[in-house]
């Protein structure tokens, strides 16, 4: 697992069933039809690889404006912060909503943080809706300076949990070592959803990702790049595995309730280059499945979806 290394900047923001029961197809050797609409590429200084535990190395800086600075332009951003609440999300809105506030920023991801914290009981409760599915271990609030200003900032620290304890929407990202909870810039989208429906088959589906739309940022890797998008529905009621061992590139697998909906389950093996998820289903249940990259890299493009009871 490679350390990333990470360029900060800090804004402030006073800018505000049974088996045997049922007949199961199997899946066909196929490959999926995407769409085609190019998305722009994003600006990062990161090295994605191990996005959700290592070691981090950060630079920062803090710059008075009213949005994000581009790290690689130095020109102000058009995507800021804030959603109403502490904690909120400037990497895809305008302006952060308190003055106390700053934009901690990277260029691809971000999060209004309260700052000149001495200890977490001067920081806002959190208020953003919990993770999904319900963590073991959920993020905490915490004042850590974590721009090495010195000068706390409020975080949410999801050490423990990593991105699966981060509220809803939110990712793992390592900044001079800690572990917080962050925004993803979101992708342009406009893809078809989906780009094929396997039905309620088992087996093997082979696609390629080349010239499909960006529609999904799985939140527990990097995944910037080409995504496909497919849906399964469960043909009786248990636990399926989703893996994409096989493909030709390094993949990530998220798993969404519906078409731009709530990412339910990602998985990104840090150690081989395919994802796997073990999913509970009830009888009929349909659900996203998402054949993303782990940090845009995608060669040819191919990849193997297995499904399995």
């Amino acid at each position: 697992m490679r350390p990333q290394i990470t360029t900060i900047i800090a804004l402030t923001c006073a800018c505000a069933c049974g088996v045997g029961d049922v007949d199961v197809p199997a899946l066909s050797s196929t490959d999926s039809t995407s769409s085609t609409t190019a998305l722009p590429a994003m600006t990062t200084t990161s090295d994605p690889d191990g996005l959700s535990s290592g070691d981090g190395t950060s630079s920062s800086s803090s710059s008075t404006c009213t949005g994000p600075i581009d790290s690689s332009s130095g020109e102000e951003s058009t995507t800021g912060g804030g959603d109403g609440v502490a904690y909120g999300d400037c990497a895809n809105h305008p302006g952060c909503v308190l003055p106390e506030e700053v934009c901690i920023f990277d260029g691809v991801r971000g999060v209004c943080s309260w700052q000149d914290c001495s200890d977490a009981s001067d920081c806002p409760a959190l208020e953003l809706p919990g993770p999904i599915p319900e963590s073991f271990a959920p993020a905490v609030v915490a004042c850590v300076d974590v721009t090495g200003d010195g000068v706390g900032e409020c975080i949410l620290d999801c050490t423990e949990g990593l991105t699966a304890g981060c509220p809803e929407g939110m990712t793992s990202w390592v900044v001079n070592g800690q572990a917080i909870c962050m925004w993803p810039i979101l992708p342009a989208g406009g893809g078809q959803c989906p780009d094929d429906d396997l039905g309620m088959a088992f087996g093997e589906y082979l696609g390629n990702v080349v010239g499909a739309v960006d529609d999904h940022y799985p939140l527990c890797s990097f995944g910037g790049g080409e995504d496909v998008l497919l849906t399964w529905k469960a043909p009786f009621a248990g636990t399926f595995r989703f893996s994409t061992d096989g493909s030709s590139f390094d993949t990530v697998i998220a798993l969404l309730d519906a078409c731009g909906g709530t990412e339910i389950a990602c998985g990104d093996n840090q150690v081989v280059t395919f994802g796997v998820v073990d999913h509970s289903m009830a009888a009929g249940e349909t659900v996203v499945i998402v054949i993303d990259s782990h940090s845009g890299a995608i060669g040819s493009g191919d990849f193997v979806l297995t499904v399995a009871a």
